[in-house]
């Protein structure tokens, strides 16, 4: 019977040695160093992942360019109308014609989701005075009621459209909240709900207000 070798000193294993200390012979061992033609297909992966990152990079650009052209020319075609929130109706009217007439599916990139929840923060606190302070002072009472009673209502509405609609909870909250259509469209942007389902609800009740308003205000007048 041969005597078994170790296969990279050459030394006798001895009978009793286990099975994970034989090494393979230096023959059958395969080689560390670089095969021919590796460098090779290193150098198209790497310079096709290149492509793949400029490509994608000008198709973000691309669809940023088309959406915010779209959407700067839906809002100042919509200012026109000077009714609250036509800016932000056009231009979410502006993109989805742009949308419909391309046939493509265009998105904005990421980052610019972060960039427009701070703006529409920003604009939101920008409308911030003293005076409002004051008038908290001289109204907190009223104020706090109506809030907690549109809350409280929205709630149930909420609740009701997740049980017999299938709307999804955060979705239906942020819908049938009290607030204003930038402030909720920007919170239902950072809480990764239906947006376009949120802007729908307070577009419609926007709209109804508008139009609704006036009568109101004549029929309180009369029992006021």
């Amino acid at each position: 019977m041969p005597t078994r070798r170790d296969g990279t000193t050459g030394r006798p294993l001895p009978a009793s040695a286990p099975w994970f200390d034989r090494r393979p012979d230096a023959a059958s061992s395969t080689a560390t160093g670089p095969r021919p033609g590796d460098n090779d297909r290193e150098a198209t992966t790497t310079g096709g992942q290149a492509t793949a990152h400029r490509c994608d990079t000008m198709q973000q650009l691309t669809h940023l360019v088309l959406i915010m052209g779209a959407a700067l020319a839906g809002g100042l075609l919509a200012s026109r109308l000077n009714m609250p929130g036509s800016v932000i109706i056009g231009a979410m009217l502006g993109v989805i014609v742009l949308k419909l007439c391309l046939a493509a599916p265009l998105a904005l990139p990421r980052q610019w989701s972060l960039f427009i929840q701070i703006v529409v923060g920003a604009t939101v606190g920008s409308r911030f005075s003293m005076d409002m302070l004051q008038q908290l002072r001289h109204y907190a009472v009223p104020i706090l009621i109506s809030a907690l009673l549109l809350i409280l209502l929205g709630s149930v509405m909420a609740v009701v459209f997740t049980k017999f609609w299938g709307i999804d909870p955060g979705t239906a909250f942020i819908s049938t909240s009290p607030g204003a259509m930038t402030a909720m469209t920007g919170m239902a942007g950072g809480l990764n709900v239906d947006i376009f389902l949120v802007l729908t609800f307070h577009i419609t009740r926007v709209i109804l207000v508008i139009l609704l308003a006036p009568a109101i205000m004549r029929i309180s007048r009369m029992f006021l």
